[in-house]
């Protein structure tokens, strides 16, 4: 008896948002690494120095899609009518 093995896989496009100021321009390095290090609750602010810069970041909250794709892989048996 075969074995069947399939892959599913489900993505969608959430959006993430933060709003930075700062005294100094920033890179966009440096912006990542500011958002990735952010531990923010939605709609919160956090206040960073870094040397001699303020930079207030705030969090806006995730807006989650609702436009979700499946892709499945493997052999399937076609669908009868």
């Amino acid at each position: 008896m075969a074995i069947h093995e399939y892959t599913l896989e489900e993505s969608s496009h959430d959006i993430r948002k933060w709003t930075v100021t700062s005294e100094k321009k920033l890179t966009e390095h440096e912006l990542n690494m500011i958002a990735e290090d952010a531990h923010m609750h939605e709609y919160s602010v956090e206040v960073i120095r870094r040397d001699s810069n303020i930079i207030e970041v705030s969090y806006e909250g995730v807006e989650y899609g609702d436009d979700s794709y499946v892709s499945i892989y493997g052999d399937t048996k076609e669908e009868e009518e």
